[in-house]
């Protein structure tokens, strides 16, 4: 279960992060640091990669907040692409979208 970020990251997979990625630590962008609130002094996180993710059997993917429509339309209407690492999900077979009305 994962996640969408308003800059279109999941699972701490920012802009950029290749499709052939795996589990690794990541500097977290710094918008991302500041929606997440007080976790100073951190600055990185591990995450499991794109490659880990689109490994698994079935993935959910929870979109909740007006600022992530951008990057739900992305996701759900590609062209898939590094810029916005959710829209690499959009091939995977078992994979399955909920959406908050506000998004």
């Amino acid at each position: 279960m994962l996640g969408l970020g308003p800059d279109g990251h999941i699972a701490l997979n920012q802009p950029g992060s290749p499709v052939d990625s795996r589990t690794r630590i990541v500097e977290i962008e710094p918008e991302n640091l500041a929606r997440l609130g007080d976790v100073a002094p951190a600055t990185r996180a591990l995450t499991l990669g794109v490659a880990t993710l689109l490994a698994a059997c079935e993935i959910v993917l929870v979109v909740d907040g007006a600022e992530k429509q951008a990057a739900l339309e992305r996701v759900l209407e590609g062209p898939p692409g590094d810029d916005v690492p959710a829209s690499l999900l959009h091939g995977h077979p078992r994979c399955s979208v909920f959406v908050r009305d506000e998004a």
